[in-house]
């Protein structure tokens, strides 16, 4: 019995640690081998055949007595899944892999982040979103591809600088571009003569007999090189030659009747320009007037505001005081009363005196200025000084804001009606003028049942519509709210089939940031961000979403020197010059450290601070359209993007793509509900007819601590489209 005992406790600890190495039932045994497979599994992978990557990964699989093989499939997110495979049957994990749907956009900068050390093999295309994204292998990893062309070098160029191994498969078929898809190899735009589409236009390349000739909308496609120079001809006007550039709509503008400048004499000294003070007694030279004057013009009068109250409690004009709740009558810019114990001064439309309100009190002693419509301000000017209004006498002595009209600006309203010509006309709200309901047929085909076979619809749908940017936009529409995730995966399709046009890199980037899909939103910012474009708007972006705080302020840097170098006094220059600024102030106030890293800091201290800021951006430079905001007291106010009101924003829109507009609400009027909604007013240009997709940057509690950011998107497709973009509550 001893020696038993003794034998038992000889073999004991043997025998625990080969129990301990047996596995537990779902646990891989020590010594499994571990196999990674990347799967890309973008929309541009479906005419890919896998059966070549199959036949390559069969002995593979087949050497490998026990392996644990980890899947991991690459759209715009990533599904992980494990596989066992024992004696070389794998026919389960090539099932899984059959099976796979194609759909969205892949980024390699995020493949990148899960690659690691080891025999890992990945089935890919080479297609890059832009340049800068790069496929960073590890040594013992593997590329499959069938690529060809510069994905091919590609992939090859990965493989060779990261020590990995690249595998070239059955080639695919070289094909043409399908309909809408731009080719490196094309140079397409638009030519405006006289600020209008001009068709019939022969354009080709200099030293070339290659040509094309535009259609009835101005646009042309041409085959060639970016670099390249063009020569527009035709139509009665002087030949002329631009650079080629690629990028996805060029814009040309040409007038029909040019003056050439060496049949002009110059005879006289140019004289010096006098400047020009508005007063109460018409506009006088500034050096002669001896008393306070200030101006502001009508970009100076927030869009938002349907009371011109608001406007004065903004403090953009200096000693111009009025109190919460007042009305725009009861302003003052001294303490002392008049004679007529009134210290509240005096309002002059277009020359006309209004009823002045009284301090005093006593019947009728308030008057209302709320009839006036900040958007037919031209000019607002404040005369202070008893020399600059003593046209008015008594009561003009606490100060005159002397208000313009653009009716009389332009000529077009006449002195007998200048109060009608500042009046807010049927500005009342009615709440069914937004279309939000009206939803496509394949936005309700994709809502009305459970996500899954929602999404097997959309699935079946895609093959047939993969040319149509509005199908992605109306399928979007179903998921972006429900199930964000694949939302993200169906807009980023826009930049997965248009990678080289930047009104489809816009519409996707808008959806991914709205759904929450920042990493591929940050790679499309990167590719948006290219010559020929205003760098601001996408290093905004980058700027935002950069967690690094190393490369967040590499991306201020290069804000900073995108401010600095905006040219031009036009109404966008002005818009994005202002945007750029109030960001970088607001990026200073959020990561103080910076102040210390960044050279000419200082001159974005003091960021203001608002209840709300709405930053809007859209992908179609120059399309007409409108937005509405409709504040807390239910009246609205249009700011209007059409030919007809502002011609030359809009050309200088479509010359260097500054496609923004900013709103800033603050003060007490403020404070409830808002709505914005969004409606094209013209066709859309191009055969392809890309959606108009405005998307809304919406900061609550802009410059301060407790600052938040989201997003919000919306498309329209055709003239007359209207729909509720933002229902904002302000506080």
């Amino acid at each position: 019995m001893r020696t038993y005992a003794k034998t038992i406790f000889r073999w004991l600890p043997l025998f625990l640690c080969l129990l301990a190495a047996l596995p537990m039932p779902g646990q891989v045994a020590t010594g499994t081998k571990t196999i990674r497979l990347f799967w890309d599994a973008s929309a541009s992978m479906s005419d890919n055949e896998p059966v070549y990557a199959f036949r390559y990964l069969e002995p593979v699989f087949a050497a490998c007595g026990d392996c644990r093989v980890e899947l991991l499939t690459f759209h715009t997110d990533v599904q992980k899944s494990e596989h066992r495979v024992l004696g070389g049957d794998w026919s389960a994990l090539k099932k899984a892999l059959e099976e796979i749907a194609y759909d969205g956009a892949v980024s390699y900068n995020r493949m990148s982040t899960y690659l690691v050390k080891g025999e890992t093999f990945i089935y890919t295309d080479g297609r890059q979103l832009h340049p800068e994204d790069r496929l960073l292998l590890q040594p013992g990893n593997t590329i499959l591809s069938r690529a060809t062309g510069d994905a091919q070098k590609f992939l090859e160029r990965s493989a060779l600088l990261y020590r990995g191994d690249y595998v070239q498969l059955k080639p695919m078929e070289t094909r043409p571009s399908g309909p809408g898809t731009a080719s490196q190899a094309q140079v397409t735009g638009t030519i405006y003569v006289d600020d209008l589409p001009a068709p019939g236009l022969e354009v080709r390349y200099a030293g070339s007999e290659k040509t094309a000739r535009t259609d009835s909308e101005g646009r042309f496609v041409l085959d060639g090189v970016a670099g390249d120079s063009l020569v527009i001809s035709g139509g009665g006007i002087k030949s002329r030659t631009f650079g080629a550039r690629q990028a996805s709509e060029m814009a040309f503008y040409l007038n029909s009747d040019v003056i050439a400048l060496d049949e002009v004499q110059v005879s006289e000294a140019k004289a010096e320009a006098i400047e020009k003070t508005r007063t109460a007694t018409g506009m006088r030279d500034s050096r002669r007037v001896g008393v306070a004057v200030q101006s502001i013009g009508d970009d100076e009068v927030s869009d938002v505001q349907t009371d011109l109250s608001q406007t004065l409690q903004g403090g953009r004009l200096t000693g111009v005081n009025l109190g919460q709740g007042q009305d725009a009558t009861q302003f003052t810019t001294r303490t002392n009363m008049t004679m007529l114990g009134n210290n509240y001064g005096l309002i002059i439309i277009d020359g006309t005196p209004m009823a002045q309100s009284s301090s005093a009190g006593g019947p009728n002693s308030l008057q209302s200025a709320s009839f006036i419509d900040p958007n037919n301000i031209a000019d607002i000017t404040v005369l202070k000084g008893l020399a600059a209004t003593n046209k008015y006498g008594e009561a003009g002595r606490n100060g005159v804001l002397l208000i313009t009209t653009k009716a009389a600006v332009y000529g077009t309203g006449e002195s007998s009606a200048v109060s009608d010509a500042a009046r807010v006309k049927n500005n009342i709200y009615d709440a069914g003028d937004a279309s939000e309901n009206s939803q496509s047929g394949v936005t309700r085909a994709l809502s009305g049942i459970p996500v899954a076979p929602a999404y097997d619809r959309y699935l079946a749908l895609q093959p047939i519509r993969t040319g149509q940017p509005r199908f992605f936009l109306e399928a979007y529409d179903a998921f972006r709210d429900r199930e964000p995730e694949l939302g993200a995966r169906i807009i980023s399709n826009l930049a997965e089939s248009f990678p080289a046009r930047t009104d489809a890199l816009k519409a996707s980037l808008y959806g991914l940031l709205e759904t929450g899909e920042h990493q591929l939103a940050l790679t499309l910012a990167e590719a948006l961000n290219q010559p020929g474009t205003a760098p601001g708007l996408s290093l905004v972006t980058e700027a935002l979403l950069r967690e690094n705080r190393q490369e967040k302020a590499a991306v201020v840097r290069e804000l900073i020197a995108a401010h600095r170098q905006v040219v031009g006094t036009g109404e966008a220059a002005s818009e994005y010059r202002t945007y750029l600024q109030r960001e970088i102030q607001n990026l200073f106030r959020a990561n103080p450290g910076f102040s210390g890293m960044i050279p000419g800091a200082y001159d974005y201290d003091n960021c203001p601070s608002y209840k709300a800021r709405l930053v809007f951006e859209w992908n179609l430079p120059g399309v007409e359209f409108a937005i509405q905001s409709v504040n807390p007291q239910k009246r609205f106010y249009n700011w209007e993007h059409t030919a007809a009101a502002s011609p030359a924003l809009l050309r200088e829109e479509r010359e260097n793509g500054m496609t923004l507009k900013t709103f800033d609400l603050f003060g007490p009027d403020s404070v409830g509900e808002w709505l914005f909604n969004v409606e094209l007013v013209s066709d859309l240009p191009g055969q392809e007819r890309m959606p108009l997709v405005v998307g809304c940057r919406i900061y609550q509690n802009f410059g301060s601590p407790s600052e938040t950011v989201t997003y919000r998107t919306v498309h329209l497709s055709r003239s007359g489209d209207k729909k509720q973009l933002i229902s904002l509550q302000v506080r």
